[in-house]
């Protein structure tokens, strides 16, 4: 990812890494994510097949991706993708799964693969502050099933974010939102 993200000039906002598929909330600079989520989805599965000895499929279905507005929220979707773990099953908190940008936004881990969300930034003025509002924030976990566009209105500037693509790529999922 970190490769691809410099090479693509793209920003990863969000991910978690599941253990059929990926999910990520990425700004692409320039184009060409398509490529760049084909290749890493390639590059990885070649590694894991080599590794463990196994064949076939690595990552589950295809890539589906959801149109990001200027007005949709991101910082929503950031917590919505950070909380998916917990709707598998995989853990009972954010903090006791260890493959998320969960741990950038509410304890302050360093990441060079994660770009903090300009709507995060937007929280409060210091790092600290920022890390207790957005526990905060996760600790009003939505409802499974209710969508939750537009959930943390208080939370976000009027800030315009720029022009929306949609890319479609074998494997994982990606939020695409693109300046």
């Amino acid at each position: 990812l970190l490769a691809m993200k410099s090479l693509r000039k793209l920003k990863i906002y969000h991910f978690a890494l599941l253990p059929s598929h990926l999910h990520l909330l990425v700004d692409a600079q320039e184009s060409g994510i398509a490529e760049a989520i084909a290749s890493v989805n390639l590059g990885y599965s070649a590694y894991y097949q080599a590794r463990h000895g196994v064949k076939g499929r690595l990552w589950q279905g295809r890539c589906t991706s959801l149109l990001m507005r200027p007005h949709d929220d991101l910082l929503a979707s950031g917590r919505d993708l950070e909380l998916n773990p917990i709707r598998a099953g995989l853990s009972s908190t954010p903090s006791a799964y260890p493959w998320t940008s969960y741990h950038v936004y509410a304890e302050g881990a360093k990441d060079p693969v994660v770009d903090l969300n300009p709507y995060y930034l937007a929280l409060a003025s210091t790092p600290e502050a920022r890390r207790v509002r957005y526990q905060r924030y996760l600790e009003r976990r939505p409802e499974p099933d209710i969508p939750i566009a537009h959930e943390a209105e208080e939370l976000q500037p009027s800030w315009p974010m720029g022009r929306p693509s949609i890319v479609t790529v074998a494997g994982g999922e990606v939020w695409l939102y693109e300046k």
